[in-house]
């Protein structure tokens, strides 16, 4: 509604665009296909279908100024009310609706899905293979992990997963992700080889190394230091602590994979 107020035409079609493409047909749809096919109960069936026609139905609303007839012939086969689409209201946004601690929450079930689905495509496993992953977080983190577990199954092909304490011994031989505020770990046995693996790690723990003394030799030179604006200087530093930070990983990963 903004754009469209301030005739920006392009950005009120993208922001629709992303909307449709990447939450509602790339993430809720896919979330909610075990509740469509009955597999968890009626309630959740007929509270996800209820959802999802509610945001349907809306979001033809708003995307008819720019696709009228295909949204016409959309709508028409929705529950709807009105004789056409074109005298129906604009919709308006219904603050009930508005959560931020959820919104929280669901951005970190996605970044756990993109780093599985990262390790996968990275090791090259086929589409349909479920695979097994273990999650270590804090308690916060658990609850959150327990109430999304099959969201997660779902979404990145997990077939075993296991929910455990930050302080629980790390799997050996398990390729690390760490996204959402946790820790997760693909064991490594039928997934990737082994010794592939550890070249594979060696050659990123030479690549940050070398970042390192790159850092370390900028923050060294006075001449860059004095000069440079302070956000610059800091900005650098900051990059040199999150490379040790990551450097250390490595290598432990490569200890546990070794052994």
């Amino acid at each position: 509604t903004r754009w469209l107020e301030r005739y920006d035409l392009g950005e009120a079609a993208r922001a629709l665009y992303d909307f449709i493409w990447t939450e509602l047909c790339d993430w809720y749809v896919e979330m909610i296909k075990p509740h469509l096919y009955g597999r968890s109960g009626t309630a959740a069936k007929q509270a996800s279908q209820y959802v999802l026609w509610q945001v349907l139905e809306g979001t033809l609303r708003l995307l008819h100024p720019f696709m009228p007839f295909i949204t016409e012939e959309v709508w028409q086969h929705l529950p709807h009310e009105g004789e056409t689409i074109m005298l129906s209201s604009w919709p308006e946004v219904d603050k009930r609706y508005v959560d931020t601690e959820v919104e929280t929450k669901m951005a970190a079930v996605m970044d756990m899905v993109r780093a599985i689905r990262n390790v996968r495509s990275e090791k090259k496993v086929a589409p349909g293979r479920e695979i097994s992953v273990i999650i270590h977080g804090g308690e916060e983190s658990l609850d959150l992990l327990q109430e999304a577990k099959g969201y997660l199954q779902v979404l990145a092909r997990v077939g075993d997963l296991k929910i455990e304490p930050l302080d629980e011994v790390k799997p050996e031989k398990a390729v690390t992700a760490v996204a959402g505020g946790v820790e997760m770990y693909l064991p490594l046995a039928g997934l990737v080889d082994i010794d592939q693996e550890v070249q594979r790690l060696q050659k990123e723990l030479e690549a940050t190394g070398q970042e390192i003394r790159r850092a370390k030799g900028k923050l060294a030179n006075q001449g860059f230091v004095n000069k440079a604006p302070a956000e610059i200087v800091e900005k650098e530093r900051n990059k040199l602590v999150n490379l040790e930070d990551k450097e250390k990983m490595l290598q432990d990963r490569l200890r546990e994979l070794i052994g």
